[in-house]
């Protein structure tokens, strides 16, 4: 995993193929295996598959029973997120 600060002056979403609002809104992870782009859920799940301690809440995100609520719960916490208190750098 790599982490790219989005907050950082001199991040270029542009660079990254990235829309400049959705990448605030959302989280997002470049799969470098297959080169796509995971938004959401999916990139928690991308980021998941690479933390072995982790694996399984991965593939538990990706059951079909539970994918609709894994989104849900997602939309809810990418809409929450911004309204947190800021940790201080």
């Amino acid at each position: 995993l790599a982490y790219v600060d989005i907050a950082d002056p001199a991040f270029d979403p542009a660079a990254h193929g990235v829309d400049a609002a959705l990448v605030h809104r959302h989280m997002h992870v470049l799969d470098d295996e297959t080169g796509k782009m995971l938004i959401g859920v999916d990139a928690l799940a991308g980021m998941w598959e690479c933390v072995p301690g982790f694996r399984w809440l991965a593939r538990l995100t990706r059951w079909p029973v539970l994918r609709p609520l894994s989104k849900l719960g997602y939309a809810l916490f990418a809409w929450v997120r911004p309204k947190l208190p800021k940790r201080k750098r």
